[in-house]
């Protein structure tokens, strides 16, 4: 069960998500809530991903993870599917289900050989890698605050672990 310390990093984690999404009357903007239902979806499969490594191997993980999503999917596919424009776009849609597919591979592999407390902070890298194709793709750059924020995110995930590692030890 988390200590007071790792409960306490996990809250400066989430004000450090306040800091960058900056609650106000932008929060009611759909594109934030479905940030915001993102996030929580996202932290579900983290959950749900390491739960199931401890028991099935990976390949299981990803055929019932593909089979759901498929199941899902082919009820909202009426209603929202739209054709491939041209062949680019259709290598897009293969590519995206590769590389994602490939991920979730390496992410159920992954908690199958570490802690999570350990894993956890290297999945913060991903906000270097989103601003970096965000400065290249779309040439954006995230402003001060949203940099202070990343700091405190990659500085709670590095204190969980810092702690974990303290505990093994002892």
């Amino acid at each position: 069960m988390p200590g007071g310390r790792r409960w306490g990093a996990v809250l400066v984690g989430f004000a450090r998500a306040l800091l960058i999404i900056r609650p106000g009357s932008g929060l009611a903007d759909p594109a934030v809530l479905l940030l915001l239902v993102s996030s929580a979806c996202y932290a579900l499969y983290q959950i749900a991903t390491r739960w199931v490594a401890a028991y099935d191997g990976a390949a299981t993980g990803i055929v019932f993870s593909a089979l759901i999503g498929s199941l899902v999917m082919t009820a909202v596919l009426p209603v929202v599917f739209v054709s491939p424009c041209n062949l680019f776009d259709l290598a897009l849609f293969i590519s995206l289900g590769l590389l994602g597919g490939g991920g979730h591979y390496l992410a159920i592999r992954a908690f199958q050989y570490g802690r999570t407390a350990v894993l956890s902070p290297l999945g913060d890298l991903e906000l270097v890698g989103t601003s970096i194709l965000g400065y290249l793709i779309f040439g954006n750059l995230p402003d001060a605050p949203t940099w202070i924020g990343a700091g405190i995110i990659i500085a709670s995930g590095l204190y969980i672990a810092f702690r974990e590692r303290r505990r093994a030890k002892k």
